[in-house]
């Protein structure tokens, strides 16, 4: 079963926020997770992406974590960090043009 855990930063305390998520896979069975890191901005996003995968790799070593980022430009900065565990995708996102006639 994937589980699927949004991150919020809402206290502003990112050390926090990373301990609630570490928390979570603690009590939580998240061999397999995703992580939604999309609300973050790119150097909170490679922060967490960073820390935590490496805490997910040594407790699941034949696990799965998948992050979801906002853009491109913050997958490929995460990509070189990326453990044998990680799959980094682009949070889709549906945009609707408003054509004026």
């Amino acid at each position: 079963m994937t589980n699927t855990y949004v991150f919020e930063c809402c206290t502003n305390d990112l050390q926090r926020d990373i301990k609630k998520l570490k928390s979570y896979m603690d009590k939580s069975d998240c061999k397999i997770v995703t992580v939604d890191v999309s609300v973050l901005n790119f150097i909170d996003a490679v922060r967490v992406c960073s820390l935590v995968s490496g805490y997910h790799y040594a407790k699941y070593i034949d696990g799965s974590l998948t992050w979801l980022v906002k853009d491109d430009f913050t997958k490929t900065s995460i990509e070189p960090f990326m453990l044998s565990n990680m799959l980094i995708k682009i949070k889709n996102t549906d945009i609707t043009e408003k054509v004026s006639a």
